[in-house]
């Protein structure tokens, strides 16, 4: 579906990751280049993002309200299909005008079928310890407490990779339930 020539005008899409900068300037491409644009949204700003920016924060503050106002807006108005990672992102499409027609959902899926071990894992008193790696923004929607709590009792190690809203709450409850030593929070890993 995508052709990448050696020159921008020689591709058939533009693809964006977010309503904000990139995907105005997608968009805006798009126009003058007269290339569909499809936009990707993994989080809903108006839930996700701008509530929870301190109030002192004021470059933060800026940036989110005129991205709300101008970016966004453009972007979303322009872009030619919308693909949102999780469903609850459509009610902040249609809240902004967006064509239900324009929108689809595409979840992250996972084949676990690809990461089966040839070995069976005893995870409570067995030989080897089970490693969990769970990588994602640490907030509300995705809140990784029940999976802290979860290996309180197991012989298992947890790496967690995300920064979120909810990063010093993991933290603090994996030191409030001793499960501190086995869990590893990582913020972020490079691409």
């Amino acid at each position: 579906i995508l052709k990448v020539g050696n020159n921008i005008k020689d591709s058939d899409i533009i693809i964006a990751h977010n309503a904000t900068l990139s995907g105005f300037l997608a968009t805006k491409l798009g126009q003058m280049l007269k290339i569909p644009v499809v936009v990707f949204m993994h989080t809903n700003p108006d839930k996700d993002i701008r509530p929870h920016i301190k109030p002192f924060d004021i470059k933060r503050k800026l940036f989110w309200t005129y991205s709300s106002h101008f970016l966004e807006e453009y972007t979303l108005k322009y872009a030619s299909k919308i693909i949102c990672a999780y469903k609850f992102i459509i009610s902040y499409l249609i809240s902004r005008g967006v064509n239900k027609d324009k929108i689809e959902v595409v979840y992250h899926r996972i084949n676990v079928n690809r990461f089966k071990r040839e070995s069976s894992i005893i995870a409570s008193g067995g030989i080897e310890t089970l490693k969990i790696l769970c990588v994602g923004r640490i907030f509300e929607r995705k809140n990784p407490e029940n999976i802290i709590r979860a290996i309180k009792n197991l012989k298992a190690k947890l790496t967690l990779i995300g920064n979120g809203a909810y990063l010093e709450k993991m933290i603090r409850l994996a030191k409030e339930i001793g499960v501190q030593d086995k869990v590893n929070f990582i913020k972020s890993v490079p691409n």
